[in-house]
């Protein structure tokens, strides 16, 4: 054999041997454990969102009986739908209920226009389309008015505009365009 040939032998020999081994021991890793290892910790992260999820969701669902036991009592305590035997006589008995809820959070009701009543499942959709002049903390007081309100009423197509600039932003009396919607059982329909 020829020198050029020959592998080196001795110290040389063993370096090369720890080098080559090396090279290999990492191409190893970076094409075959690496990989391995970071897919571990991917699904052992995924697994872990997972049981807090599951922990979550059983939570929620021990919560289940007692919340729905709060909203039938809700439910069966406050009125949802308006009184009234026709149509006009709920949509009276809303402006009422509008008018005072404003006057209480000292909103000043410049219009106030009945919508078409739409029916459907059992239900008439009375509807009022209100303008109206107040401050911010006014306005939103009355929103929230709206929300707490027996029966339940729902508030659509909301348009604020400020009539004027001012130096206090709480102060800047505002124009609130609101529709004020309630429900009125169809006396003719079966109780859904």
């Amino acid at each position: 054999m020829s020198s050029a040939t020959a592998l080196p032998t001795g110290i040389a020999g063993r370096a090369l041997a720890i080098g080559l081994t090396l090279a290999v021991l990492g191409v190893l890793w970076i094409g075959v454990a690496a990989p391995l290892v970071s897919w571990y910790g991917e699904r052992a992260r995924a697994l872990a969102d997972r049981r807090m999820l599951a922990l979550r969701m059983q939570v929620v669902a021990d919560e289940l009986p007692e919340l729905q036991h709060r909203a039938e009592a809700a439910v069966s305590n406050a009125p949802t739908v308006l009184d009234g035997a026709t149509d006009a006589i709920a949509s009276a008995h809303l402006q009422e209920l509008v008018q005072a809820m404003a006057g209480q959070a000292g909103a000043v009701i410049s219009s106030m226009e009945t919508l078409p009543v739409e029916n459907g499942g059992g239900y008439h959709r009375l509807a009022l389309r209100v303008t109206l002049d107040a401050t911010w903390p006014r306005l939103t007081a009355l929103l929230q008015a709206t929300q707490t309100a027996a029966p339940q009423l729902l508030i659509s197509d909301l348009h604020v505009a400020s009539t004027r600039l001012g130096s206090q932003a709480t102060a800047v009396p505002l124009n609130a365009n609101i529709t004020v919607i309630a429900f009125r059982l169809d006396n003719g329909a079966a109780s859904p």
